[in-house]
C-alpha cells in the first residue's frame, strides 16, 4: 500500500535498533525460559495440571501457543493429568494432553501411555515435544523426543 502511493521503502536494517539487536541476542542466548509444567493427585484423590511457558522467540503478534489451551498443553480430568512442551502448533493438532489423558487405561503405564502419544504427533505433524502424564491411581510417567526436557519428580507433600 506504502508503496502504491509513493513512499519510498528503507532498508529492513534500518528498522532494527541497537537496543533491540541486544534483547533480541539475550533472549537467543538465554535458554531457561522455557515450559513449566506440573501434574499433581491431592489427598481426595483430585487431579490438576498446570503448564507456563516462557513463549516462542521471534514468534508472530498475537500468537496463541498451546499452554493456554485447555486439551493441549495442559489438561486433566478424574482419569489423569498432563502437560506438554515442545512444537505449540503440532501440539495444538493433535490436542496432545487430553489424547494422552483418554488414552490412560486402568494398569496403561503412564510413561509408555505419553511415549505413545507423542510418537502420534510426531508421525502425524513432524512435531517434537515431551509430556509428564498422572493417573488417578498417582502413578506418574514422562516421555520426551527433544532434548530440552528435564523432569523432577516430587511428591508426598503435606
Amino acid at each position: 500500500m506504502a508503496a502504491a502511493r509513493g513512499l519510498p521503502r528503507c532498508p529492513p536494517g534500518d528498522l532494527i535498533t541497537p537496543a533491540r539487536r541486544a534483547q533480541w541476542e539475550r533472549g537467543r542466548a538465554d535458554r531457561g525460559g522455557g515450559t513449566v509444567g506440573a501434574v499433581a493427585l491431592d489427598r481426595a484423590g483430585r487431579l490438576a495440571a498446570a503448564t507456563s511457558t516462557g513463549g516462542t522467540a521471534g514468534k508472530r503478534a498475537g500468537r496463541v501457543g498451546d499452554s493456554p489451551l485447555i486439551g493441549c498443553g495442559t489438561y486433566a480430568d478424574a482419569r489423569g493429568a498432563a502437560s506438554a512442551t515442545g512444537d505449540g502448533e503440532a501440539i495444538i493438532r493433535v490436542v496432545l494432553a487430553a489424547r494422552a489423558v483418554d488414552a490412560l487405561e486402568p494398569g496403561t503405564d503412564p510413561a509408555a501411555t505419553a511415549a505413545a502419544a507423542l510418537a502420534r504427533m510426531q508421525a502425524l505433524t513432524g512435531g517434537t515435544g515431551g509430556l509428564i502424564l498422572l493417573d488417578a491411581a498417582g502413578r506418574a510417567g514422562a516421555a520426551h523426543t527433544t532434548p530440552f526436557m528435564a523432569v523432577v519428580r516430587s511428591g508426598g507433600g503435606a
